[in-house]
């Protein structure tokens, strides 16, 4: 029996898949949070202390809120614009863009594309003259 490369190549993928959406349902809303902390000059969070971060480091709705009035108010030429409240951090969704990429192009189009280039390679063209002398 031979060997297919096949799945552990869906393996692969679906493993990447899978730690690329964790990543990205771990760092939901992370943007918005990072261009609210920016746009209102909040300080950064505490992190990796072992104790919470006092309330007035956290981005509370109302922060959303302020920086949404402060966006509207002024040029938007020289403030911006917020991002969408539950888009992930960049790395993991560009991980998840090319895991699906993997996936799709590795196991999907690649053995489709080998079988229709070996087909093409091995093309002979068969000419039949007359009812019995075939050439090749």
């Amino acid at each position: 029996r031979q060997t297919s490369i096949l799945k552990p190549l869906q393996f692969l993928s679906f493993l990447m898949i899978n730690v690329s959406l964790n990543y990205c349902f771990q760092t939901a809303g992370k943007p918005l949070e990072d261009a609210v902390r920016k746009l209102l000059d909040m300080p950064p969070p505490v992190t990796e202390t072992g104790f919470m971060g006092s309330l007035s480091s956290k981005v509370t709705p109302l922060h959303v809120y302020v920086a949404k009035k402060i966006i509207s108010s002024a040029d938007s030429s020289s403030v911006g614009v917020l991002p969408p409240a539950h888009l992930p951090a960049p790395l993991p969704l560009l991980g998840l863009f090319l895991s699906l990429l993997f996936y799709v192009g590795g196991t999907i189009l690649v053995p489709k594309w080998s079988v229709v280039v070996k087909v093409f390679l091995d093309y002979m063209q068969f000419s039949v003259q007359g009812n019995d002398d075939v050439t090749i």
